[in-house]
């Protein structure tokens, strides 16, 4: 893992600046936009195609000019952004993540001729269900194609902006794109935009429906994707064509009814439905949308143009004071790894951004004097189900006995959905003695990196964490009352002293195993401990009962 130790990262608006933009990176197409009054965003140039082929001295061809080239070129490299892959050779020997720059290079050109200006800042938009290693990827790339990115916002927010909703009340926007799939759930109350929660999928858009359709119209046909593709743009389809669609639309309504679910909202609260995305366009999606959402769906602002458009006016609010506030959340849970491989969560999903949690940890064992701060990022109880941000290692832990050091651990994810998490050993009397924050660098090899978004372990992931925390806690009661042994006259209780290692020793071989085991096990297990009881000292047998009875009763 490839990690930047670092201080604290300066307020990005320490100058505010004349004007910015707001940038579109799509899969299917990139936009800039706009808003030179408020509310009033305006598109410069029309839609970009999100393709780029290399000539023979290497240059860049991007969009219509890429196209037009006859030659072969890359497409939907959003999809392809992912921390495993995207530094290496994908398309004529070069990664995703050079290929996405040369993309903002275009629309930095693209600023640079309309503007005159080539320190250009920018609000760029990002899927709401990208994680946090796909969100600096793209600000990377937006950064070294010479943008300052003033802010990432959630593709659906975006939208949401742009659709100038003035009634208060609460609202979905539905945005199928070409490559990712995000629904959001916003309220607008007493002029707080505020978005009450989000969900979605990394990989399911229009890009699934051309593979789909392509195996339906032309099997096996080395450009199937393209020509459903085109096929599909034309927004003709049969009504047996359209029917192998509707799996994955369902799809995107069962995620719909999740995040309504974790908004605590009902379908009959909604105010309306907005529709964002160049694949709402198709018949198909309406007819379904129009099953669950009926008369709520609103599709009156271009698909393709709602986000840029958006970000173009969160821009225009961010350089000009604009009296609108408007309040994100984090998409995914945040947290760290704790003894025996659980996930201690820090920052819940959808808790609105800023936010800042700070949790207090201790030291495992006696004089342990380092300790490893591993950040995870999912929906699961155990650190194998989620994804890895990064760890890093705090030192100079004063050796104290177990439990006695005090290790403050702070997570801060920004308005941006990044985050800096930081740790220090606090001292009562010297204060702070060492501290650490930890930043990801997402343009370095993360290739243990993966998101588990799916939430179908959730229910093996509460037993096993159940279990591995009965274990860690039962060794720890074998530990202290071997600890407490050594205290005792062994000399005057051989026997009994002799008897009582052997019942330990038996608990630790026995908890090596699985809980059915344990389970079967523990009626004989507790009148083990029982036959002790006239032997035992007091204080002995009373840890002995304590640890068995409260924690593997009833498991």
């Amino acid at each position: 893992m490839f990690l930047t130790i670092q201080e604290k990262a300066q307020d990005l608006l320490e100058t505010v600046p004349s004007f910015a933009v707001g940038i579109d990176f799509g899969t299917t197409f990139c936009a800039v936009a706009i808003c030179r009054k408020a509310h009033q965003p305006e598109m410069l140039g029309s839609l970009i195609p999100s393709v780029v082929s290399y000539d023979a001295l290497g240059g860049a061809l991007v969009g219509e000019e890429a196209l037009g080239s006859g030659l072969a070129y890359a497409s939907s490299v959003k999809r392809h952004l992912d921390p495993q892959g995207a530094h290496q050779p994908w398309f004529n020997s070069h990664s995703p993540f050079e290929i996405a720059v040369d993309l903002f290079v275009s629309l930095h050109r693209r600023c640079t001729e309309a503007f005159g200006e080539e320190a250009l800042c920018a609000v760029v938009t990002v899927p709401a269900y990208f994680d946090e290693m796909r969100r600096q990827l793209i600000k990377k790339a937006a950064e070294k194609a010479g943008f300052r990115v003033l802010r990432l916002l959630a593709e659906p927010t975006a939208a949401a902006l742009n659709f100038g909703i003035t009634e208060e009340g609460t609202y979905g926007i539905y945005d199928l794109g070409g490559g990712t799939f995000d629904f959001s759930v916003l309220t607008l109350q007493q002029g707080i935009f505020r978005v009450l929660a989000t969900g979605g999928h990394a990989a399911l858009g229009g890009d699934d429906f051309d593979e789909i359709l392509g195996e339906v119209l032309y099997p096996g046909h080395v450009q199937a994707r393209h020509l459903a593709r085109q096929y599909k743009e034309k927004n003709a389809l049969s009504k047996e064509e359209a029917e192998c669609l509707r799996p994955l639309i369902q799809k995107t309504l069962s995620i719909c009814h999740a995040t309504l679910k974790d908004a605590n909202v009902a379908l009959c609260d909604l105010k309306g439905v907005l529709l964002v995305g160049g694949a709402t366009r198709l018949s198909v999606v309406h007819e379904e949308l129009e099953k669950t959402f009926g008369t709520l769906i609103n599709s009156t602002l271009h698909p393709d143009q709602a986000v840029v458009l958006g970000a173009a006016i969160q821009a225009y609010n961010l350089t000009h004071e604009h009296p609108f506030l408007l309040l994100d959340v984090a998409p995914l849970t945040l947290g760290l790894e704790t003894m025996g491989g659980i996930v201690e969560p820090i920052i819940p999903r959808n808790s609105v951004l800023p936010v800042r949690k700070t949790q207090s940890f201790t030291t495992s064992e006696t004089g342990q004097t380092r300790m490893s701060i591993h950040v995870l990022q999912g929906e699961q109880e155990l650190v194998a189900h989620c994804r890895s941000l990064g760890s890093f290692e705090l030192s100079d832990i004063p050796p104290l006995p177990k439990g006695k050091a005090r290790i403050q651990v702070i997570f801060h994810l920004d308005v941006d959905g990044l985050l800096t998490v930081s740790a220090c050993v606090q001292d009562p009397s010297e204060g702070i003695l060492t501290e650490k924050s930890l930043v990801v660098n997402a343009l370095r090899d993360l290739s243990e990196a993966f998101v588990r978004t799916s939430t179908a372990k959730e229910g093996e992931d509460i037993l096993e964490r159940l279990w591995i925390t009965k274990k860690n806690q039962s060794l720890e009661a074998i530990q202290e009352v071997r600890r407490l042994l050594i205290l005792e006259d062994q000399t005057a209780n051989l026997a009994h002293f002799v008897a009582m290692e052997k019942a330990c020793i038996d608990l630790e071989e026995r908890l090596m195993g699985t809980p059915e085991n344990i389970e079967e096990a523990l009626p004989d297990l507790i009148r083990q401990w029982e036959n002790f009881t006239e032997l035992a000292v007091p204080f002995v047998e009373m840890a002995l009962k304590k640890w068995l009875k409260n924690h593997f009763e009833g498991y």
